[in-house]
């Protein structure tokens, strides 16, 4: 949005919407995942209103809405916003279809730039541009300075002094509720103030950060960070009060110092590990997600004048989605079944009798021991009973390493070498002479 400011950008921001045929109160409990599944199926079809070639953009989370229109001048935006929501199949007439009910005395507008416009009686002064009232169907709605949408506060220039306040008000409000808790001689333990403090006051104060909050870099842009560091130290002397609190240290003690004794991260390093993870988060989106296509044009190429949230996050973390591994956090649905079958010999006469039967094309052997103080892993591969392959590994110290773990590391050497044979195209065998080590692998 901010690289729209030049050319004006106004946005409507509705208010929550309530259904007669759709009510969540009745038979769906608000904090129940069934009702958010039901609302985006009900209202899914509003975002398809606004047309994108236009200047117009819906935004959608359940019962919150928002419409963004871009032109020239408040005027055309205005006339816009009237459109969208008067027009046949609009805003009001999917309202009335879904029998649903706008308060329209509830809504908010917020016309956005930075472009500023001359004093009328001072010349070399510059003043912001002037809003104008919004009309829709004899209903006026006055232009905010700022709005809040999905616990955001969003101003008309885009500076997110609003959400810095608030992110500080946030972290002050908890940190006098921990106050109460700990007590230097009769409150919880100091492990437990530090829990709250991560768990609580931390996410709520660095709630979008990725969005407000700019990179604590002194290399890039100086003028352009000023305000981001500004309010990082604002919020930075927050965690100093917090980690006083937990330690019960004076107030005088270095607060490196403090962070080192509460196990926790100087506040600009914490702020750069939010928004890294957030730029991580954004880059592995699926191809179905709307931010897909975004990110990755945003991580393409880099724009040097208005850049968005998307491009300082990708470029500043050198974060390519192309090149971006995605690790699945489960491994295996509930209906997956392995494809290969494991046995375990009751005795060493039986494993040496099963050995001796197998008729696998490929044989894979591998082995972990310990000797003179050095544990090692080694696996050999023989097709048709001509060694193909071989390989070791050393661990290190057995101080430092166990044979048990030397066992995981050779049959891992075992599955390179299958992995690097050719034409495995017929049965495959391993040999392993641990149980635990096979057991481990969650396959019998």
């Amino acid at each position: 949005m901010a690289r729209h400011l030049e050319g004006r950008c106004t946005t409507l921001i509705f208010d929550d919407f309530h259904s007669a045929s759709f009510d969540i109160n009745n038979g769906l409990d608000q904090g129940d995942p069934h009702s958010l599944i039901c609302y985006l199926i009900y209202n899914a079809d509003l975002l398809a209103i606004p047309n994108t070639r236009n200047g117009e953009m819906g935004l959608l989370f359940v019962d919150d809405a928002a419409i963004v229109a871009v032109g020239e001048d408040f005027t055309e935006t205005h006339q816009k916003l009237r459109t969208v929501m008067t027009k046949p199949d609009g805003i009001f007439d999917w309202a009335r279809l879904h029998n649903c009910e706008f308060g329209i005395d509830k809504f908010q507008l917020l016309d956005a730039s930075r472009r500023t416009a001359q004093h009328p009686f001072m010349p070399r002064r510059r003043i912001p541009l002037p809003r104008k009232t919004l009309v829709i169907n004899g209903h006026r709605i006055e232009p905010k300075t700022s709005v809040k949408f999905l616990g955001i506060h969003v101003d008309q220039t885009l500076r997110w002094k609003e959400q810095c306040a608030s992110a500080l008000a946030k972290g002050q409000d908890w940190l006098i509720q921990f106050g109460r808790l700990a007590k230097t001689s009769r409150g919880v333990a100091t492990q437990h103030v530090r829990r709250l403090y991560v768990a609580i006051a931390l996410p709520r104060m660095l709630y979008a950060a990725d969005i407000f909050l700019t990179p604590h870099r002194r290399s890039q842009n100086p003028n352009a960070r000023k305000s981001g560091r500004a309010v990082i130290n604002k919020l930075g002397a927050i965690q100093r009060k917090a980690t006083v609190m937990i330690t019960g240290a004076m107030r005088t003690t270095a607060t490196d110092v403090l962070d080192v004794h509460t196990d926790l991260l100087p506040f600009h390093l914490l702020v750069d590990k939010h928004r890294q993870r957030a730029a991580l988060r954004l880059a592995t989106l699926p191809e179905s997600h709307p931010l897909h296509k975004p990110v990755k044009n945003a991580a393409a190429r880099n724009v040097k004048k208005h850049p968005t949230p998307l491009h300082e996050l990708m470029h500043t973390y050198k974060i390519k989605p192309q090149l971006t591994e995605t690790i699945r956090s489960v491994r295996q649905d509930t209906k997956w079944a392995p494809n290969l079958a494991t046995r375990t010999a009751g005795t060493a006469e039986q494993a040496e009798k099963e050995d001796g039967d197998d008729q696998a094309d490929i044989q894979v052997y591998s082995d972990g021991s310990g000797i003179e103080g050095k544990i090692g892993a080694a696996a050999v591969l023989y097709r048709d009973g001509v060694l193909q392959g071989e390989l070791r590994f050393h661990l290190g110290s057995d101080k430092h390493h166990t044979v048990y773990e030397g066992e995981g590391i050779g049959m891992v050497l075992g599955l390179e070498l299958i992995r690097s044979e050719r034409h495995v195209n017929r049965l495959t065998s391993m040999g392993v002479d641990n149980q635990a080590a096979i057991s481990a692998t969650g396959l019998i």
